[in-house]
């Protein structure tokens, strides 16, 4: 049986609110099954069939960032709470991994009954702490304690990131259900529909800073170029202010005058078709807490536009790359071995062929309507256990 639900979704300071968010990510496939009261920033986007399936309610908060944002949008939450008790039939609340949005979510489901499913689709910043900071690491482990207590009460945990980084809260495996990363496969297939890859051309999506490790794409390139002196870069994004004079300077000290194309920021669909232009796409994030455990959106990226990867080795970028499948990982220390990895890939037609069909084929499994759709059975099948049990009221 199917259920139409009535929900709050209480949406706190994640992906839809980011200042760079792209605007085309959909996190919110849920529409699809929920009645959705939504609680968001004022300058929070959407696409255009989120928007009209959501009941938006916005609030202005900009002078309330960081840690009291959530805290400012309590009485808007607590309204919409009102209004879902009211409401007939199944009622659910979908809550962000967020302190005070955890608690008001448990208080509800402790005096009315409410189902509770909490939904973490990015990682939740600020769970580790430095080893030096011994105040950092006290507060880290009243949250992770409080958060972890709170979680095992929820009657579903949705994750969008590796179960690995809340292992240490315990949670009841048979009420967490984990699912990659979502893209817009079709949007990007359109996006890449007869576009001609430039033969030796790899491409970096993202910001262009020290902190991303712009330099170690240059010195893969640079690598690369002595084996195969054709090669280029395209680094597609903004770029850091404060790093531009140190990456020209870098640019000139490997000799990769023309070789390297710095695009600058372009809006994600143009974005999108100039990373279509490369034969291969490059991966090299830092390992730090907050990218280590996360499904690697760029990744997805790739390969819906039918290219292949190679992807410093993470947990997040082992768990999306199928080694001389879709791609290659490299070690995460090495410009000479993502240089090697990108080689084989660029002088490999049979290769490159297999690896972009493969590519195409795992984008169907990644693609948000799939995702969400897997998500959404699983809710559904709960939602008939507990109606069976009586606790769907």
């Amino acid at each position: 049986m199917t259920h139409k639900l009535n929900a709050v979704f209480w949406q706190d300071d994640s992906i839809t609110s980011s200042p760079g968010a792209n605007e085309v990510q959909r996190p919110l496939g849920h529409t699809r099954i929920f009645n959705l009261f939504m609680v968001c920033t004022a300058d929070a986007t959407f696409p255009p069939d989120i928007e009209h399936a959501v009941w938006v309610v916005r609030g202005n908060w900009r002078s309330t960032r960081g840690r009291f944002l959530r805290l400012a949008m309590l009485p808007m939450k607590l309204r919409r709470l009102g209004r879902l008790i009211r409401s007939e039939g199944i009622k659910i609340i979908c809550a962000p991994i967020s302190m005070p949005t955890l608690i008001l979510a448990f208080m509800a489901q402790l005096l009315f009954g409410v189902k509770w499913i909490a939904h973490c689709w990015d990682h939740p910043y600020g769970i580790f702490a430095e080893a030096n900071d011994p105040l950092g690491r006290l507060i880290l482990w009243f949250r992770w304690s409080v958060d972890g207590w709170l979680l095992r009460r929820a009657d579903l945990v949705v994750l969008n990131i590796l179960e690995e980084v809340l292992a240490p809260m315990h949670l009841r495996r048979d009420r967490v259900h984990a699912e990659k990363n979502g893209v817009l496969t079709a949007h990007l297939s359109r996006i890449s529909e007869n576009v001609i890859p430039q033969p030796y051309l790899l491409g970096v999506v993202a910001y262009v800073a020290k902190t991303k490790r712009s330099d170690f794409a240059l010195r893969a390139l640079a690598e690369l170029r002595k084996m195969l002196p054709e090669a280029k870069l395209r680094l597609i994004g903004e770029v850091d202010a404060t790093y531009e004079n140190e990456m020209l300077k870098m640019i000139r000290e490997l000799d990769l005058d023309g070789a390297v194309e710095i695009t600058g920021w372009h809006p994600y669909d143009t974005a999108m078709r100039l990373a279509a232009e490369c034969s291969v796409l490059l991966y090299c994030y830092p390992d730090i807490p907050r990218l280590r455990w996360n499904y690697v959106l760029k990744i997805g990226e790739a390969y819906a536009l039918g290219r292949p990867v190679v992807a410093v080795d993470l947990p997040g970028s082992r768990a999306l790359v199928r080694n001389a499948e879709t791609g290659f990982l490299c070690d995460i220390n090495s410009p000479a071995d993502m240089a090697e990895k990108a080689m084989l890939i660029l002088k490999g037609k049979e290769l490159w062929e297999r690896m972009a069909a493969n590519a195409l084929e795992t984008a169907e499994y990644l693609d948000w309507n799939a995702v969400c759709d897997r998500i959404n059975v699983r809710i559904q099948n709960d939602l008939s256990t507990w109606a069976r049990c009586g606790n769907g009221k």
